[in-house]
């Protein structure tokens, strides 16, 4: 959203998802979201998401996930992503450590790991504020488009029932 109001993607209608604008938007998107995954899993094996349900990525072999792992393992994420993560979850249903295809090329599993309460929390409420900040920038592109004003409902003639 806030790329599509910098470059322009924002029409009378609301958020325009065609043309230059809309492409620019997305790949913003894409290209960010990526990165997240790629360096802290790379980095530390976790994402803000990860830590708050109590798991990590690491390689088969115990050791820390390394950006080369994390390269090829969020790569294919976009394969493993097909049909809301279908091809991800049948790979991961039939693999004997529950391995999604991104798992298997990069060599990781996920384990589980007890990550601190209060860091949970603290992450949960930053998770919260990036819902909250969404629904703000999405309020806020929207409050100025003008709405169309509805037609009155057609008034029911009550009936006369005569004995």
């Amino acid at each position: 959203m806030w790329s599509a109001r910098k470059w322009g993607g924002i029409t009378e209608e609301g958020f325009d998802i065609k043309g230059f604008p809309a492409m620019v938007s997305i790949m913003t998107t894409i290209l960010l979201g990526f990165l997240y995954y790629w360096i802290l899993e790379g980095l530390w094996g976790i994402t803000l998401g990860k830590v708050i349900i109590g798991i990590r990525v690491v390689k088969k072999d115990g050791s820390p996930c390394d950006m080369h792992a994390s390269l090829i393992r969020n790569l294919l994420r976009f394969i493993d992503g097909l049909g809301a993560y279908l091809v991800g979850f049948l790979i991961a249903i039939f693999s004997r450590m529950r391995q999604r295809l991104g798992d298997h090329l990069a060599d990781t599993i996920i384990i589980e790991r007890r990550f601190h309460k209060v860091l949970r929390v603290v992450l949960v409420i930053l998770w919260l504020g990036g819902i909250g900040g969404g629904i703000l920038l999405a309020y806020d592109i929207h409050r100025g488009i003008p709405r169309p004003i509805a037609a009155p409902a057609p008034s029911v003639t009550p009936s006369v029932k005569v004995s």
